[in-house]
């Protein structure tokens, strides 16, 4: 079977956001979907294994070297300033915007961002566990803490390139194998542990540009909370009118390009990561991939030493490896014409 899946994979497109069976057509997730949205394992055996274009492989990899390397590179590079900081918020000083944004207003009070924070909590677990997800409480919890473990490397990493690593290859891949066979479970683990941190750190953002515009923190933090609901609101309503209203909605065959190209790569990588046992695991067909964990750990510190010993090669010290690894990050659905 190993050799035989070979054998299709070299026929399949190389830049695809679709993914394949062995007879090299698009992969019929019907056939193997139960009527609750789990997988049906022995479906699954019988019709054909999940075949991945190259332009999955290549995010998988990368993604997984990323998700390491930023760890390691914050450590080393910028590991004593965080531990400063975690002491004194204002450690090496504050800037000439900094001074007079905290001369001339009020901070908000923390309360308000905790009881914002309680109220966020209460929303996630009331929708994980009044809707029949397949995504258990203790699932959610773990979620959310992957998103705060990578606040702080990835603000950092944003903040000097204002480029991120995206946590959805990860956080799937830990999913499917803590929830395997449910597609449901993995999006909405994904979700929790990736778009959490996102949506921190756009607000976070939004906090340093109010800074260099002097807009009242006070006022930041009605104005963001208000701009989010509306736009949670609008934006569920539009593609809600455009599923009743679309002929041949995210069909390839859409006559007006709405293709949905994201969204079917969201859905199948939720097919492909609730098998990961079945995909990655020792003697599969993708469990090379899995050694990029070790290339993302190691490399960081082979660049650092050569940083140190060259210390006055202005090439070498611009070389940021997680920056180098996250690049091709949106290879699918992105093409090389995009890039």
């Amino acid at each position: 079977l190993y050799f035989t899946n070979t054998w299709y994979a070299k026929f399949m497109p190389v830049i695809s956001s679709s993914t394949y069976d062995n007879t090299q057509k698009s992969f019929n997730v019907t056939k193997i979907i139960n009527e609750d949205f789990s997988i049906n394992l022995e479906k699954y055996k019988a019709y054909s294994p999940v075949m991945v274009p190259f332009s999955y492989l290549l995010s998988y990899a990368l993604n997984f070297a990323a998700v390491v390397a930023i760890f390691v590179h914050c450590g080393l590079y910028h590991g004593k300033d965080i531990v400063a900081k975690t002491r004194d918020r204002l450690h090496a000083g504050a800037d000439i915007h900094t001074r007079i944004y905290m001369k001339n207003y009020k901070d908000c009070p923390d309360s308000w961002y905790m009881i914002l924070q309680v109220i966020a909590l209460g929303l996630g677990f009331a929708t994980v566990c009044a809707f029949n997800t397949h995504f258990p409480v203790w699932a959610f919890i773990i979620a959310l803490c992957l998103a705060f473990a990578n606040f702080i490397p990835q603000g950092l990493l944003e903040a000097i390139t204002n480029q991120h690593v995206g946590l959805n290859i990860i956080t799937e891949l830990i999913c499917g194998y803590m929830l395997p066979l449910k597609p449901m479970a993995n999006l909405l683990f994904k979700l929790y542990g990736f778009i959490v941190m996102r949506q921190g750190l756009e607000l976070s953002r939004d906090l340093k540009l109010a800074l260099y515009m002097k807009v009242p923190p006070k006022l930041i933090f009605f104005i963001q909370i208000y701009a989010t609901l509306i736009a949670g609101l609008v934006q569920v309503g539009i593609q809600e009118w455009m599923m009743h209203n679309i002929d041949g909605l995210c069909t390839p065959e859409q006559a007006n390009g709405f293709t949905c190209a994201n969204g079917r790569t969201v859905f199948n990588a939720s097919i492909i990561w609730s098998l990961p046992k079945y995909l990655f695991s020792p003697g599969r067909l993708y469990n090379p991939l899995l050694w990029f964990f070790l290339i993302g750990l190691i490399l960081p510190f082979i660049v650092y030493a050569i940083q140190k010993v060259w210390k006055k090669n202005s090439f070498l010290n611009h070389i940021n490896i997680p920056v180098f690894f996250t690049g091709p990050g949106t290879i699918p659905p992105s093409t090389p014409y995009n890039y």
